[in-house]
């Protein structure tokens, strides 16, 4: 059986209506936050990710796959997403 581990995380930070992260879109907010997250492992960036799971609240008008979208965002291929 094979173990498995959170290795980093990241969050992004709680915006307001038409506030300074308006013009972001939730997947471009994602893509911030796994460079973040990625960034505190303190490992290499060509690291072949397998999982990411992503919450969102507001889901009208991003598309389909947040998750997927924020990992492309990243020029990263993820082999899962949720």
């Amino acid at each position: 059986m094979k173990s498995t581990v959170i290795v980093s995380f990241a969050r992004t930070p709680i915006g307001k209506f038409r506030g300074s992260l308006s013009s972001l879109k939730a997947p471009e907010l994602g893509a911030i936050a796994i460079k973040g997250a990625i960034a505190r492992m303190g490992m290499d960036h060509d690291l072949r990710i397998s999982e990411a799971f992503m919450g969102n609240v507001v889901s009208a008008g991003i598309g389909q796959a947040p998750c997927r979208q924020a990992g492309e965002f990243n020029n990263r291929s993820l082999s899962h997403f949720s």
